[in-house]
């Protein structure tokens, strides 16, 4: 369900409330006046609050729709919790008033209502579409998480049920009328009838508020940042401890901040790809969420000192191959080609050589560490057919020693001949073995074709 349909079906809660707070004030008004009972008037007054309340909670949800600015950068719906929050001081303030005039009419006045068919069917009535409405409210705040909703579906609960109190009242008072009762028993029955509803007035304003003070300070049930963790833990590629998670709601939008650990010199490709997992899982437990990963980088069990030296490379922006860590007795050296363009004055790659020596002294602690210096090559050659049989018979008398060759190409270039070919070894070999092999092949074919620019040999395991 869009937006839109989410701010109009509110809209229309909130405008058939008002609607319904008028009729019912109006009826329960000119009843009290025509009986004189103190237990529809308390009715009516509670009503004429729920008017005002409504009014309110229309208003507070005008606002709250808005999206969020600048300077509420969540949104706006916390100021149905406002409305929510005087909605409570309003109902309290009717109850007192209702238990007050009861203690006056039993101890002073003696007033005596006087029942008649339209105060049972305007209580019949109101009873009707008090039922009505606090369903219907309580299931839209329900699906759309609004408090200012919530407080008027409680508001029409309390009239419901005050109007059973006081559809009970009048008819004891009708029943002693023409029982001929004592008129102080009649005045206490309908006073009685009256601060029931000042009660039931007093509970619900009481659990409003404390519903309301819990959203204002962004309480969250005690085991929702449990299953929030939980089902971040559930990703893949995290490393360290259990993610840290954080949940409020401003209305019926859940936020969440989770923080998770992550193995450092993980590319930010890696990193997103996990961030965007992590908030999938969440808004399993939280729909619609929205969520933001922090990531945290963490080293990984079993770090060594060739990965550490690769990584404080990777912090320069520096490409690095053959890394070799060696332990000495005066302690740890560390020995690596370090990349830089071609281009790069000498001066400038061995300041750069410096920064990474530095480097490494700090993250590992090294007492020696010697940088080497190579051009990295980027280039871009237009490679073309070699007319040149020769070359390639060449090739092949070098080639005919070894098994497995395949897929042999030959290409020109405004360098010189590029070669690329592939061949079948043992699974079982060693990386370092293939290498060995690939290399011996390599030199075997350059001996035998001086202009060869570039040969590259992808070895394959042999398969059964």
């Amino acid at each position: 369900m869009d937006e839109v349909e989410r701010r109009n079906k509110k809209n229309w809660a909130a405008l058939t409330s008002i609607a319904a707070a008028v009729l019912l004030t109006s009826a329960k008004l000119l009843v009290a006046l025509g009986t004189g009972s103190l237990g529809i008037l308390s009715e009516a007054l509670h009503s004429a609050m729920d008017l005002v309340g409504t009014a309110l909670s229309y208003a507070a949800i005008r606002v709250s729709n808005r999206p969020p600015d600048a300077t509420h950068p969540y949104g706006h719906a916390k100021f149905e919790s406002l409305a929510a929050l005087f909605a409570v001081f309003l109902l309290s303030l009717t109850a007192l008033g209702i238990v007050r005039e009861a203690g006056e009419r039993v101890l002073n006045s003696r007033i005596v209502p006087v029942p008649n068919v339209w105060a049972f069917a305007v209580l019949i009535g109101a009873i009707a579409i008090d039922l009505s409405r606090s369903r219907y409210l309580k299931r839209v705040a329900a699906q759309y998480g609004s408090q200012a909703l919530e407080a008027d579906a409680a508001h029409f609960a309390t009239d419901l049920y005050g109007s059973l109190t006081v559809l009970g009242g009048i008819t004891l008072v009708a029943i002693g009328q023409a029982a001929g009762w004592p008129p102080v028993l009649l005045s206490t029955l309908d006073a009685g009838a009256a601060t029931v509803v000042a009660i039931l007035i007093l509970g619900v304003a009481l659990r409003l508020a404390l519903r309301t003070v819990d959203a204002l300070t962004d309480r969250v049930p005690p085991t929702l940042i449990d299953r929030v963790v939980e089902a971040a833990g559930q990703t893949a590629g995290l490393a360290g401890h259990l993610p840290v998670a954080r949940v409020r709601y401003v209305g019926d939008q859940a936020y969440a901040d989770v923080s998770i650990e992550v193995p450092r010199g993980v590319s930010l490709e890696r990193s997103d790809d996990i961030s965007r997992r992590v908030i999938a899982n969440v808004q399993d437990v939280l729909p619609r969420a929205d969520v933001m990963v922090h990531t945290v980088p963490v080293a990984p069990d079993g770090e060594s000192e060739v990965q550490v030296a690769v990584l404080s490379a990777n912090r320069l922006g520096v490409g690095v191959h053959h890394v070799r860590a060696f332990r000495t007795a005066a302690g740890l050296k560390i020995d690596m080609h370090m990349e830089v363009p071609s281009s790069m004055s000498l001066l400038a790659a061995h300041q750069q050589a410096d920064r990474l020596e530095a480097e490494l002294r700090a993250d590992l602690g090294v007492v020696d560490a010697q940088v080497h210096i190579e051009p990295r090559h980027e280039e871009a050659e237009n490679l073309h057919a070699t007319s040149e049989s020769t070359t390639e018979r060449l090739i092949l008398e070098a080639l005919a020693g070894y098994e497995g060759i395949h897929d042999i190409e030959v290409l020109s270039s405004s360098r010189g001949v590029v070669v690329t070919l592939h061949c079948y070894l043992s699974g079982d070999l060693l990386v370092a073995e293939a290498h060995a092999v690939t290399a011996d092949i390599e030199r075997a074919v350059r001996e035998m074709v001086p202009n060869i620019y570039r040969i590259t040999v992808h070895p394959e395991p042999l398969s059964e």
